[in-house]
């Protein structure tokens, strides 16, 4: 974030800084309590996200309660099923959506006749590889992996992108706790209310001494280490007449007395929150946590159950007859218990009749359903022995195109404001060579080439494959037909927008000419040869018979 102060007391009138002061109090004021109305808003969320998190990301479950660094979590779960299946799905999204071993998007100027030029092409590869450079060399794979888990267990998740000096860019997954959002009116994400506590110490080590008001400084001088809110709002720039640093809007507010600490700005957006699956008129996301949040906690009693029935099975209760013990009885290996007639059964087991295998069938069953409602059957690729590699591929393609609807909402609201973000850092950091004059004034799109928008343009590859063989025997009757198809185009959507070839495998126009030249000069004088071997063959035969009729 790039900050900025306003001129000092001494630098303007009098009547000039209480003027401004006033202004800011009340804008400090306003945005104070329009947080106090999002934070109302969003209160009936915190009990869902809690109970959501307390199967299934137990350590993120202190959402309506102070967390304790240290504190246990997970002592009431008697199941697993929801953590695990949770786990598979942020690794299957993390491997799918954005591979650290594969470039999951490539950068496109949308007009296909720009992209093919072979310097814009190639600016458009270079910036595209630095890029995926610079997210592997940043925190971006480990971040983004506790954004996934988010996703899964509540359906909202959010991720901080700011720049940094060594990396380029730092990427921070914030606690969904901390987090309160507004939708703009085309129902994205635009502004973002931060809730999280520091001491007087960190503050000051962040925004300096003179941040403080002067009752908050005599504490700090004095060693204070109680912990305050501290409220940090991005927004859009409001227009106000006022000359705009920034797109965006930052400030930092004390919120105990609605004191702004800092101020500043970000030229884009710096988060990203995706949402899962969304209500119309809600804000916040559903994710596969939530929705299936009745059969996990459904489970988690059953398990309990059986495992109460497994123990009575294994140690079951007693029936002793009345003075027949003498003393405590033993159930210790080798225990002694004494009784007073050896004649009679003084103690024996209380039979329940348990059906502990009928308990593990109707928990199994609910099990199942836990782990559809997280894509497992899908992601987890059963495989017999009877199938071909290219069977394998095309189930592989099917199981991504299946998630594909759920997977669009992802590259529309966590990919491409995230890579939009990055790139733009990157750009202002000279990160990349010259830009083309082909590409001034152009705007540039993201576009996506993981594993899951493959699969979906895998069906493309298919439907052209099976359009030509449609029309083969019509080509065969009348080849003058195949005129109508470019095959250079076609064979180059396919390898790069269909199959994900890397274009720096395909040589550019110029080469194919050259080549194509060549090949052409080399067939000419190989025809002219034969020509003037057969000429010579003809001369040889004809020659000799001429002479003899001439003799």
């Amino acid at each position: 974030m790039v900050t900025y102060n306003k001129n000092d007391k001494e630098d303007i009138g009098q009547d000039e800084y209480e003027s401004e002061n006033s202004e800011k109090k009340a804008y400090i004021k306003a945005i104070c309590d329009r947080f106090e109305r999002v934070r109302s808003d969003r209160s009936i969320w915190e009990n869902h996200w809690a109970e959501a998190f307390k199967y299934i990301i137990p350590r993120k479950g202190a959402v309506t309660t102070t967390h304790v660094a240290g504190d246990k979590y997970g002592n009431e779960l008697f199941d697993t099923t929801a953590i695990a299946a949770n786990q598979l799905l942020a690794g299957a999204l993390h491997g799918r959506l954005t591979n650290p071993a594969a470039q999951f998007f490539e950068f496109t100027t949308n007009d296909p006749q720009l992209d093919e030029q072979d310097d814009v092409r190639a600016w458009l590869q270079i910036a595209t590889q630095r890029t995926h450079v610079v997210l592997n060399s940043s925190n971006f794979q480990t971040e983004t992996h506790e954004v996934y888990l988010d996703l899964g267990a509540i359906g909202s998740s959010c991720m901080f992108i700011s720049e940094n000096d060594d990396t380029f860019v730092h990427f921070s997954a914030r606690y969904m706790k901390e987090i309160f959002v507004e939708e703009n009116n085309l129902g994205r994400v635009d502004t973002v209310y931060r809730l999280f506590q520091w001491d007087l110490r960190q503050v000051v080590q962040e925004f300096g001494e003179d941040s403080l008001p002067a009752e908050y400084y005599r504490k700090y001088e004095k060693g204070d280490m109680d912990k305050y809110d501290i409220l940090h709002v991005v927004r859009p720039q409001d227009d106000e007449g006022k000359k705009k640093y920034f797109a965006y809007k930052s400030c930092y507010i004390l919120l105990e007395c609605k004191h702004q600490l800092s101020e500043g700005g970000f030229e884009e957006f710096p988060y990203a929150v995706p949402r899962w699956t969304k209500t119309t008129g809600e804000v916040y996301g559903r994710g596969p946590g939530t929705e299936m949040l009745p059969d996990i906690k459904m489970v988690n009693e059953m398990m309990k159950a059986v495992l109460q029935g497994a123990q009575k099975a294994v140690n079951p209760p007693l029936m002793v007859s009345d003075d027949c013990v003498l003393g405590n009885i033993r159930l210790t290996p080798s225990g002694l218990t004494v009784v007073r007639d050896i004649e009679r059964i003084p103690v024996r087991p209380l039979i329940t009749d348990t059906r502990i295998d009928f308990g593990y069938q109707a928990v199994d069953d609910v099990r199942k359903r836990i782990r559809t409602g997280f894509y497992v059957d899908q992601l987890q690729l059963k495989e017999g022995p009877q199938m071909t590699a290219t069977e394998v591929m095309q189930r592989a393609e099917d199981t991504l195109s299946l998630m594909g609807p759920v997977m669009g909402r992802q590259h529309h609201e966590y990919l491409s404001p995230l890579v939009t973000r990055v790139f733009r850092i990157c750009y202002r950091k000279g990160v990349y060579p010259k830009i083309p004059e082909a590409l001034q004034g152009r705007e540039i799109s993201v576009k996506y080439s993981s594993l899951v928008a493959k699969a979906q343009r895998a069906s493309e590859g298919v439907a052209f494959t099976r359009a030509i063989q449609q029309v083969a025997p019509i080509l065969q009757m009348a080849p003058q037909s195949m005129d109508i198809i470019d095959p250079d185009a076609a064979i180059r959507y396919l390898l790069t927008d269909v199959y994900g070839l890397p274009y720096k495998l395909l040589r550019d126009k110029n080469e194919i000419k050259k080549i194509r030249t060549a090949k052409a000069e080399q067939a000419a004088q190989m025809q002219a040869q034969q020509q003037q071997m057969q000429q010579a063959e003809m001369a040889s035969k004809v020659l000799p018979a001429a002479s003899q009729v001439m003799g």
